[in-house]
């Protein structure tokens, strides 16, 4: 953070921003809410599978097991996904 550098999460922000957010909006969601959904969901994306970049480079810099760490963040970060499920 704060160093200038791009990250995955950015790049999966950026793409699910110019893609989704003027359907939503078109839909009548308000743009901030808007972003702050597709935000989110661009945040968990670093680290639930299948893609779970996050817990590949952190096994990788502890000599970790990536899959280990994978489905132990997956234990973490599911709540976040039945949470906002629920409240659809």
């Amino acid at each position: 953070m704060g160093s200038g550098s791009r990250s995955a999460g950015d790049c999966s922000y950026i793409i699910a921003a110019v893609i989704t957010a003027p359907a939503m909006v078109r839909l009548g969601v308000p743009e901030f809410a808007a972003h702050m959904f597709i935000f989110y969901y661009a945040v968990l994306s670093e680290v639930s599978p299948p893609t779970a970049l996050a817990p590949f480079a952190a096994a990788a810099m502890t000599g970790g097991n990536p899959y280990k760490t994978t489905m132990i963040a997956w234990k973490y970060t599911l709540p976040a996904f039945l949470v906002h499920s629920s409240l659809l």
